[in-house]
């Protein structure tokens, strides 16, 4: 045991033996917060500052020693005061039929990810409609002319890698007016390049048809949003993402959410853009239990509602996922419990002890992504698969460990899997949905994925 170690131990063991109220988890881990933020400086002294996987596996691993000093007298470190859920949906074959709950396990051969080409366009301006258009410039701040019309802007890159619209103008359902004391200050746009590895684009080199944009949005604060640059079309699906190790770093996983964004989805990433260089603990925690999503979930709902935003109308508010990695899954199965919720996905993560009023809060089509029995949340991901039998499970492990394929371009293998599952549960894809369902679905017959599920043919 190094010295670092014998500090985490010391601080887990004087966690265990204070006064604080075991039945109030969240209380613990708020007080001993900067104490583990200096451990992950620590671990940063031994590794290199600018390699994310490293830095991101330490920190899940901090975090999650964290949460486990949360408790005491075994009492479940997942939040507690989740409502009851209501009657599950049983998922059944793509055709809608219902199956029984049963298990089943399977693994094969076969699957791999892709990558396509760049689906965006570089030069230095974007032009929008006759009443927004945008204009790039070289220092990268977006001139957008901020009224819009209802065709929606075009977009472009600037000098700096920052993806520019018409701004906040597509204001949506032109039929009802905008009232100018509703309006709100314009969202910042955010470059490509303060995500790990994308430093020197100039294009996001994502996938899907649609060009993505990033930008923090004064509405929300302390979160980074990904999202179409054109919001015209169809209802557009969310996302609301926790980070690894609860960091609060809105590019920490900006890979997959960009890549996310260019499928059409509204991704809502917690905390604020990082420079990749930098201390991924540089912002501090989330509180570890669903409060940050379900804020968030009530924000981007309530955009759909007014008529001055550009998400006007354009959101498919009855299609939302919630999902998160290491620590940040811990959160989304707090979040889970909403019902405006659809779908979960949990990365890398698992309950540290089984908790019933966290699983009998699940009301809807639930999957694990997991990193193999060197993933250290294997263990607990293999738990909640025993305890959860309410609801339709997928359970898949690839042997890549914890830190999985997220710092990859689009996050890679797990950036697909995650595509895929969202694409079927939010937006009825059934090309998709036969990565899943099915005894030779594609992950299972799979050479590097092991698969079982609950409630899914």
């Amino acid at each position: 045991m190094n010295e670092y170690e014998e500090k985490l131990e010391q601080i887990v063991a004087a966690n265990r033996s204070t006064g604080v109220d075991s039945n109030d988890p969240a209380v613990l881990c708020r007080t001993k917060r900067t104490e583990f933020d200096m451990r992950i400086a620590d671990l940063d002294h031994k590794l290199d500052s600018r390699s994310s996987l490293g830095i991101r596996a330490a920190c899940g691993l901090i975090a999650l020693l964290a949460l486990e000093a949360c408790g005491s007298n075994n009492t479940p470190t997942s939040p507690l005061g989740i409502p009851p859920a209501n009657t599950a949906k049983n998922m059944g074959a793509p055709s809608g039929s219902s199956s029984p709950p049963s298990a089943s396990s399977s693994s094969g051969s076969g699957g791999s990810s892709g990558n396509g080409g760049s689906s965006g366009n570089g030069g230095s301006s974007g032009n929008g409609s006759s009443s927004g258009a945008s204009t790039g410039s070289s220092s990268g701040t977006n001139t957008g002319g901020g009224s819009g019309s209802p065709t929606g802007p075009s977009m472009g890159a600037n000098d700096a890698g920052v993806m520019t619209d018409g701004g906040p103008g597509a204001t949506g359902d032109s039929s009802v007016a905008c009232n100018p004391a509703d309006k709100k200050p314009d969202p910042t746009p955010v470059s490509i390049n303060m995500i790990v590895g994308y430093e020197m684009l100039k294009t996001a080199p994502t996938t899907g048809p649609a060009m993505p944009v990033i930008e923090t949005d004064p509405g929300l604060p302390n979160w980074t949003v990904y999202r179409p640059s054109d919001l015209s079309g169809m209802p557009h699906p969310i996302l609301v993402w926790a980070e690894g190790g609860c960091l609060l770093d809105g590019t920490l996983f900006g890979q997959w959410l960009l890549e996310a964004a260019s499928w059409g989805f509204v991704a809502l990433g917690d905390g604020i853009p990082t420079d990749p260089s930098a201390d991924p603990g540089t912002n501090g925690f989330a509180d570890m239990g669903g409060g940050p999503q379900t804020m968030a979930m009530d924000w981007i709902t309530a955009e759909n509602e007014r008529p001055c935003s550009q998400y006007y109308h354009k959101l498919a508010v009855d299609k939302i996922a919630v999902s998160g990695q290491s620590c940040g899954g811990i959160m989304s199965l707090s979040a889970a419990a909403d019902k405006r919720v659809t779908t979960v996905i949990i990365d890398n993560s698992g309950l540290f002890s089984p908790d019933q009023t966290v699983y009998s809060g699940l009301h809807t089509p639930i999957a694990y992504f997991i990193g193999g029995s060197s993933d250290i949340a294997y263990n607990n991901s293999e738990s909640d698969y025993m305890n959860i039998n309410n609801v339709p499970l997928f359970n898949a492990n690839d042997p890549v460990g914890h830190g999985a394929t997220w710092t990859d371009v689009n996050s890679g293998e797990f950036g697909r899997v995650n595509l895929g599952w969202l694409k079927w549960q939010l937006m009825d894809d059934m090309t998709a949905a036969k990565m899943f369902v099915g005894p030779n679905c594609d992950l299972c017959t799979s050479s590097t994925w092991t698969v079982k599920k609950k409630m899914i043919p």
